[in-house]
């Protein structure tokens, strides 16, 4: 009786170990800490990995640079993008395994270091053909580094299972961006651990 007892204890204790693994990073340089070296201005931050892309509007001075060439590393994290006056998107295609009954979590670190401007950052999911399934804004940024997550249900996205998605962030206005970050829920450790109970 003991042996079936500490089995079982163990496989729930593995069960319980396995919904604690943190979500995984779909985007690849989602901290943009590698960059071209020796960039510096307007549309010249580039993803060595080709992965991040970027896309520059309006008038004015755009510019994606690493904090590194501005005042040092803003956010406190290592490198951020910075977009200073007009409009500037860095966007990523995410291809993954995803259901309707999935949830998408989107995750964005942001700040406005100097403030006094019409400062937003704009998060949007599209499809490769950049028609925009879900997006949602930032406005009044703080002055100090803030996280901001969001949760979207994939059934609202109206497309096809599966369907390559895109992550676009747009800034502002003096917008420090860094750590982006999409991933799939997964279930609690609870819900593993009861599953694995049904099973049994």
């Amino acid at each position: 009786m003991f042996k079936k007892t500490a089995r079982l204890t163990a496989v729930i204790a593995g069960l319980a170990l396995a919904g604690t693994s943190a979500h995984a990073n779909l985007l690849v340089n989602g901290g943009f800490e590698t960059y071209e070296p020796g960039v510096q201005w307007a549309g010249d931050f580039a993803d060595p990995n080709g992965d991040w892309t970027n896309t520059l509007t309006g008038s004015g001075v755009n510019s994606f640079v690493s904090s590194l060439y501005q005042d040092g590393p803003v956010l406190g994290l290592g490198n951020s993008l910075y977009v200073w006056s007009g409009y500037a998107t860095v966007d990523q295609d995410v291809s993954t395994a995803w259901t309707a009954s999935d949830t998408i979590d989107i995750g964005l670190i942001a700040a406005d270091p100097w403030g006094g401007g019409n400062d937003y950052v704009t998060v949007a999911l599209r499809d490769t053909s950049n028609n925009v399934l879900w997006s949602d804004t930032v406005t009044d940024m703080p002055s100090t580094a803030t996280q901001y997550n969001w949760s979207v249900d994939a059934s609202t996205l109206g497309v096809a299972d599966g369907t390559d998605l895109n992550l676009a962030i747009t800034g502002h206005d003096r917008a420090f961006i860094d750590n982006a970050s999409l991933a799939l829920a997964v279930p609690e450790p609870s819900s593993l651990a009861l599953l694995g109970l049904g099973g049994l």
